[in-house]
């Protein structure tokens, strides 16, 4: 059965939203529109899921943005060549990272069916976990790969893994998954499913970063770059199709977590696996 909305934890949604969209926007982190998505989006989550769902956003934005600032400096001089957007987050980013997450945890409001709580927590613990793995590769010592026959790549390049990044995408994804489970939203069976989820959307996000997304070279210094632009001059398309940014591949992994939490949860659920 859809339980009816607690207003308490959507007060304090509001409140902290409010706070932190004006605190991001002057630390840059997010930009004024992103700044509103996120607040509208964390009001939406008390909304559909209480004060599990305002404390999984919250949570999962702030460690990313704590971890992100983390060597920030640094790691912005080694990607800035690479990444198409740098700096504060836009609009389209804090939507494709946070909407499909959103939306299972609308689904589960208004049908009560319990795995897509599950699907919510999985989408959510991959965005966070494939920002923290790409934070803690770019930053560590060890060499990066291509998830695709492990060929060297330039380190923070889409598609690249590194032995540091891969453990963080373990630990965030569990982190993720364990908020609901700390709110009695499901046992450890389904905490374990969502962890999984969480994995395999991070995975995914490698995969297609290596494949389909686009990459370009620049014709000046001959450069890879997931940039249109490099040197002053447009960049040529090598792989991958041309609207298949960073961005559109978080979607597709984020989404692609929610229906693997979701789908496996509901087989232990209602098939007893």
């Amino acid at each position: 059965m859809p339980v009816r909305i607690e207003m308490l934890p959507v007060y304090i949604a509001i409140g902290i939203s409010a706070i932190l969209a004006v605190s991001a926007s002057l630390m840059r982190l997010l930009t004024v529109p992103a700044a509103i998505a996120a607040a509208v989006m964390l009001t939406a989550a008390a909304v559909f899921w209480g004060f599990t769902g305002m404390t999984l956003y919250l949570a999962l934005f702030a460690l990313s943005s704590l971890i992100g600032a983390v060597g920030g400096k640094r790691r912005k001089e080694r990607v800035m060549r690479i990444h198409k957007r740098t700096g504060a987050r836009k609009v389209v980013q804090v939507l494709a990272n946070g909407l499909p997450a959103l939306v299972m945890a609308a689904i589960w409001f208004f049908t009560g069916l319990v795995p897509f709580k599950v699907a919510a927590a999985a989408s959510l613990a991959a965005g966070f976990a494939d920002s923290v793995a790409g934070d803690v590769g770019v930053l560590s010592r060890g060499k990066t790969v291509s998830v695709l026959g492990f060929r060297r790549v330039e380190r923070g390049m889409s598609g690249g893994i590194t032995l540091a990044g891969s453990i963080a995408t373990v630990l965030a994804s569990a982190l993720g998954a364990a908020i609901p489970a700390f709110f009695g939203e499901y046992g450890a069976a389904l905490f374990g499913v969502g962890t999984l989820g969480a994995v395999a959307g991070c995975t995914l996000d490698s995969v297609l970063g290596a494949s389909v997304q686009a990459l370009y070279r620049c014709g000046e210094c001959g450069r890879e770059t997931e940039r249109t632009e490099c040197c002053g001059k447009p960049t040529e398309l090598v792989r991958g199709f041309g609207f298949m940014d960073n961005d559109a591949v978080n979607f597709v992994a984020v989404t692609f977590a929610a229906v693997m939490g979701g789908a496996v949860a509901a087989m232990i659920i209602y098939i007893r696996l």
